[in-house]
C-alpha cells in the first residue's frame, strides 16, 4: 500500500528506551524483522523499509536520570501549546511544550490516572507511514486503566474521538474512534495505568518462541482474542513491554 501520513488526533511515532541498544537491535530483528538506520544518539527501526519509531540507550548523556525501559507512543496534535493546556484542564499532567529542531513539537503528558503518552506538532517529521498489515509494523494501541468512564472522557475532550463500546461479558471495553476510523481501544483492567502497543507479526507462535529463545519473556501467553486474532504479551530482555497479533 502507498505511504500514509498519519493526521491530527492519530498516533503517529514510537520511542524505545532500552539498555544494550545493540542486544535490542538483535532481539527486535528477530521477533518483529526490524531493520535500523543509524541516527544521532539513536536509530530508527524499520518495518518493511519504512521507519516505524527511534531507540535510545538509556545510558545516554541526553537521556533523563531515573529513566526506565519503555515503549513510549506519539499522538500527533496541530498545536501543541494548545495542546498541552487542554491535557492540563482535563486533569492530565504535560510539559511545556519544546522543539526538536527541524523536526517538531513535543510535550510529554499522562492523562489523569497516570498514563503516559507524548504530543507530537510535526514539523520536518510527520512520523510514520507503515502499512498497519507489514510485519514488524504498529496496528494498535490500547490503553489499560481501572477507570473506563474517566479514560474516554478524558482522550475524547483531549483528541475529539468518539467512544464505542465493544464489550463483551463483564470486562468493559471500548474503542475510540476518529472520524469514524478505529484509533485505539480502552480496556478494563486493575493494573497501573499504561499504554500497550500491538505489532503486526505473521505468526504468533513463532515470534514468541524467537523471543523466548533470545531472553525475552512472555508476559501473557498466545490466547484468541475476541475479533478472532491471536494476540500475545512480551518483553524484551532489557524490560521494554510490547504486545503481537496476527490474523
Amino acid at each position: 500500500m502507498p505511504p500514509r501520513e498519519r493526521t491530527p488526533g492519530e498516533f503517529c511515532w514510537l520511542n524505545i528506551l532500552t539498555a544494550e541498544p545493540a542486544e535490542a537491535h538483535e532481539f527486535f530483528a528477530a521477533v518483529l524483522g526490524w531493520t535500523f538506520v543509524e541516527m544521532p544518539g539513536g536509530s530508527r527501526f524499520q518495518a518493511g523499509g519504512r521507519d516505524a519509531g527511534a531507540m535510545f540507550d538509556l545510558a545516554h548523556p541526553n537521556t533523563p536520570r531515573g529513566a526506565r525501559p519503555e515503549l513510549g507512543m506519539m499522538i500527533k496534535v496541530a498545536d501543541a501549546d494548545a495542546a498541552v493546556a487542554r491535557v492540563r484542564a482535563l486533569g492530565g499532567t504535560a510539559r511545556d511544550a519544546w522543539e526538536i529542531p527541524r523536526a517538531g513539537r513535543m510535550s510529554v503528558c499522562a492523562d489523569g490516572a497516570g498514563a503516559k503518552f507524548d504530543l507530537w506538532q510535526s514539523m520536518a517529521m510527520t512520523g510514520f507511514t507503515t502499512d498497519e498489515a507489514t510485519p514488524g509494523a504498529p496496528c494498535w494501541f490500547e490503553l489499560r486503566t481501572r477507570d473506563v468512564e474517566a479514560a474516554i472522557a478524558f482522550y475524547t475532550g483531549l483528541f475529539g474521538w468518539t467512544a464505542e463500546d465493544v464489550s463483551q461479558g463483564a470486562v468493559r471495553y471500548a474503542r475510540f474512534l476518529l472520524d469514524g476510523r478505529p484509533v485505539a481501544g480502552v480496556i478494563e483492567r486493575d493494573l497501573p495505568p499504561h499504554w500497550i502497543t500491538y505489532f503486526t507479526v505473521p505468526d504468533v507462535a513463532a515470534a514468541v518462541h524467537a523471543a523466548i529463545s533470545r531472553g525475552g519473556t512472555v508476559t501473557m501467553a498466545p490466547r484468541r482474542a475476541a475479533d478472532g486474532r491471536t494476540i500475545a504479551e512480551l518483553a524484551s530482555p532489557h524490560d521494554v513491554p510490547f504486545a503481537i497479533t496476527a490474523g
